[in-house]
Order: C-alpha cells, then structure tokens, then sequence
C-alpha cells in the first residue's frame, strides 16, 4: 500500500530545526521536503487500493490485473502508530483508491485520521480528497488535516476525458479544490491545498499546464504545484506510450517558484513556438536574456521586485541585499559574494555604475 502510494509527489513544512536522518527505512515511509529544505518522514500510504476508477496512467486503474488490499481504519492509525512510537516517522501522508462508492472511502480515510488524533498525534497529517467526497467530508477533513489536497492531474477536462470516463473535471475536481480553498479561506488546513500534475500523460503542452497553475493560485487559494513525470506502467493502457523526460517536471517546478515566490506571471515564463519550456535552459535565465532592457539591474537601487528578476538572486538573497545597502553600498563581485549572489547573476546585475562583465575576481 505504500507502494501504491508512491505515485502521489508530497512536501510539507516542519517546525522541527533539528536535523533528522532522511534515509527510507522500509516501504511506505517517505521524505517530504520543506521549503527550508529540511526533511519530514512521512508514512505514505492508501487506504485501500481498490478502485472503480479507470484513469489510463494510473497503477490502480480498475482493469488492471493487480493485488487488492485495504485497511481498516483502527488498522492504519494502529500501524502509523507503531512507526511513531518507533521513531520511524513524523507525520502522515494518507491517500486512497476511490473503491465503489467514493463517500464510502472517504469516509474511511477521514475515520483513520479521526483516530490518530484522538490518540493524541497533533503533528502533519496530509489528506487526500476523493472524487466524490461530499462538501460535509471536506469540511471535516479541513478540521482534522495539517494540509489537504486533491489531484488535478491533468490541464483541463478535454485532456482528462481522453484518460478517464469516469471522473469529472469540473465536478469531481475543480468544485472541490473550491471547497478545500473555501476552508482555507476560514483558517483551517494550517499548511494550506496542494495539487499535483501528471506531466506528459495526455500530451499536453507545458503551456497548457502554466494556463491552469495561473487560475489555480488566483480562484483556489492554493499554495503549491507538485509535478509528476508521466512514466508508463505495465498492464494499463498507456504502457507502449513513452515516459515524459524527468527534466520537464524539473522546469515545471521552477516556472511554479517563480509564480508563488518571484512575482512572475504566466505571460512571463518563456515558452518554444509549441509551448513547452526549454529542457537546456532554466525559465528565469531565458527571461533575462528575452528582456535586455531589464538589465544590467543595480543592486543598490534595484526593488525587491527587480532584484528577484536576477538569474541568481532568490527571495533570501534578495531581502538580504536590502539590509545589508542599508549599512553601506555593494561595490564589488566580492560583497555580492558574501551576501549570496550567484556567479551566473553577474551579467545581469552593475554595481557602483559598472556591470560586471567579468567573472574572475568572482572566484
């Protein structure tokens, strides 16, 4: 079940600083990142992975010929219990196949994280929606979850009718993202909806993708993309079909940074003529190099906003180089080092009136 589970991407924060040792100790148990890098163990895992579903990429997909397994809810929270107590785990990441009746499992899901709170866990704990789960499920689930999340998967309902007949887009997808987003808005779900895309499933554009991620951060209060390369699997109906590139998913991930952390619009991630983002050259470099008259961007006189346009400078970096020209100018490579400009900012960035067009006093 933990296996099953390991098509599901996942992150989340932890308040913990203390380093923790993030090897795999036995299936089912994953380490989920923090936007501070650091690692979470979650035990990952379904609750059943039965499934009346018939998405065409996916593991459990109702023709495929495969062991089925389900937990009861006593059951689960007794195994994650276990792995607690073991020190195997910090949090929990539960998921499930859909099963012939979709309250029914939900149902289930919502009993399990019922119980390991009570039990008095008050640590992370992602849900996954179901297709089909009712608002009054949602809701509880807001109460109950650190984090909730259902997977859009693909961009659009044209894309997913030519993967499944018997899931609705905006029914069983979009109109409960609105009520995940809904509960958000009311103070529950602390770390906030996350969904995930199945990159290359339905051969869709990268475009299309950044289409919907632009509407998703806007109508959903959502507060992440996840992305999956789409990789064929035995005994479904897209297996002959061939894997999408692991780095189209890395690109993805960085065009989703630059719309939640460096106030880029989706008109500004540089897309080919077909609408794909470059597998050679990261986003936000391409957009430097397709807007000259940004650049060079003085450091000491620059925005926030402006320094983020930098290839090279993030959020922290950039925050920095605010505090640290308050006390005095950046004059040189040599401060810009110290305060954690990148080598590859150099051509995009002037200090004391001249652009560094030389990288050797850099090192």
């Amino acid at each position: 079940m933990g296996a099953g589970a390991a098509y599901d991407a996942c992150g989340c924060e932890t308040s913990d600083k203390s380093r923790r040792r993030v090897d795999v100790p036995r299936d089912g148990i994953y380490p989920a990142s923090g936007p501070d890098g650091r690692k979470t163990l979650l035990l990952k895992v379904l609750q059943t992975n039965e499934c009346g579903g018939d998405c065409a990429y996916c593991v459990n997909t109702c023709s495929r010929q495969t062991a089925r397994a389900h937990f009861a809810p006593d059951e689960l929270a007794g195994v994650f219990a276990k792995y607690l107590r073991e020190g195997l785990v910090e949090g929990l990441f539960l998921s499930s196949g859909v099963g012939r009746d979709p309250e029914e499992c939900m149902e289930e899901v919502l009993e399990t994280v019922s119980i390991v709170r009570r039990r008095g866990f008050c640590g992370y704990v992602h849900t996954k929606i179901l297709p089909g789960a009712t608002r009054d499920q949602v809701a509880r689930a807001a109460r109950l979850s650190t984090r909730l999340s259902i997977n859009i998967e693909v961009p659009g309902k044209a894309r997913l009718s030519e993967l499944s007949s018997t899931k609705d887009y905006g029914l069983d997808i979009l109109r409960r993202m609105r009520w995940i987003g809904g509960e958000v808005k009311r103070g529950h779900v602390s770390a906030g909806q996350t969904t995930q895309f199945i990159v290359g499933a339905s051969g869709e554009a990268d475009s299309e993708i950044l289409d919907v991620m632009g509407n998703l951060y806007e109508d959903m209060s959502l507060y992440r993309c996840y992305f999956s390369a789409f990789s064929p699997i035995k005994d479904t109906p897209l297996e002959s079909e061939k894997p999408a590139p692991a780095r189209r998913a890395h690109r993805l991930y960085q065009a989703d940074f630059l719309l939640r952390q460096y106030d880029f619009s989706v008109e500004d991630i540089p897309v080919t003529d077909d609408g794909f983002l470059s597998l050679t050259q990261d986003p936000k470099t391409l957009y430097a190099q397709a807007n000259p008259q940004l650049y060079p961007i003085d450091l000491n006189e620059a925005d926030y906003a402006l320094l983020l346009k930098v290839p090279g400078i993030g959020p922290k970096t950039a925050t920095k180089i605010i505090s640290e020209r308050e006390k005095q100018k950046i004059r040189c490579t040599k401060d810009a080092k110290k305060i954690g400009v990148a080598r590859k900012a150099l051509s995009f960035i002037e200090l004391a009136g001249s652009s560094q067009k030389r990288i050797l006093e850099y090192t």
